[in-house]
């Protein structure tokens, strides 16, 4: 899981190096469908059949995961970004939530800490104000619900499909779902700008790959505690890349996230069922 933060960090830096110069519909669309021919070809040398019985439930965790990034991107419109990156990120506090009621998971108190030290990272390192407008602070937080809803369905389905199935679902649902928006707000990205998106797709789908086996191997509840490590990789690698400093609340959250995820580290017992 640690792999796979530091995956959706190169992602954020590569975006970060767009600088707004790709609309951001336009960017979720070929961060999903540049994925779809590798993985297609990687499913098939793997011989994986792309169909499953249990493809609505693959499709729902599309639906969750594109109705995440719909909340995220009107979030960065309307309200404090800091706002936007606290709620988003607060995802392992949901998805935890939905384990407990619907897989039947029971944290122990060493994950509910953790939990809480993941928190409190994401907290720090955004440095939210939540000065924004309530209604549209409420479909900001959509984007954490979503997205815990999208990781509670991918933990029930690495019971019967492979990640790579997954995450192909995944992609396809997203890029169907983005297309209408991206033509609306089409241009023709530049040459350099085409090669990171290229490189966004690839850490985002190796990200996904990585999250995906990770999340079949405990509770989900545990699990998601890593990604909060995504923030603290990003703000690393801006300090290195771009000189932006990080402010001593950045640092107490950077120790905050390493904390959450070294509290459960060795943490190996199996919560509970998994059970639509």
């Amino acid at each position: 899981m640690v792999l796979s933060a530091a995956c959706f960090a190169g992602m954020s830096l590569l975006v970060k190096g767009l600088d707004g110069r790709v609309p951001v519909f336009v960017l979720a669309f070929f961060r999903s469908v540049l994925a779809i021919p590798l993985l297609t070809a990687e499913l098939r040398r793997s011989d994986t059949p792309i169909t499953s019985p249990s493809w609505p439930t693959l499709a729902m965790r599309g639906t969750w995961g594109v109705l995440a990034m719909l909340c995220y991107f009107r979030a960065i419109e309307t309200i404090p970004l800091a706002d936007a990156v606290m709620l988003n990120y607060a995802s392992p506090a949901f998805a935890a939530f939905f384990a407990i009621v619907l897989l039947g998971e029971r944290p122990t108190a060493r994950v509910v800490v953790a939990l809480g030290l993941a928190v409190i990272a994401v907290a720090a390192l955004a440095g939210p104000t939540f000065s924004g407008a309530a209604l549209e602070t409420t479909i900001a937080a959509g984007a954490g619900v979503f997205s815990g809803a999208a990781y509670a369905t991918v933990k029930h389905l690495t019971a019967t499909d492979p990640p790579l199935r997954i995450v192909w679902w995944f992609n396809t649902v997203a890029s169907l779902a983005m297309l209408p928006l991206a033509i609306a707000a089409w241009t023709v990205p530049s040459a350099r700008d085409g090669l990171l998106l290229v490189g966004i797709a690839l850490f985002g789908t190796a990200g996904q790959l990585l999250m995906t086996a990770g999340f079949r191997q405990g509770p989900i509840s545990r699990s998601a505690i890593p990604t909060v490590l995504v923030l603290a990789f990003s703000t690393l690698g801006a300090w290195v890349l771009w000189g932006e400093v990080p402010s001593p609340w950045s640092w107490a959250g950077i120790a905050a996230s390493v904390a959450a995820v070294a509290l459960i580290a060795g943490e190996t017992r199996t919560i509970g069922p998994a059970r639509p």
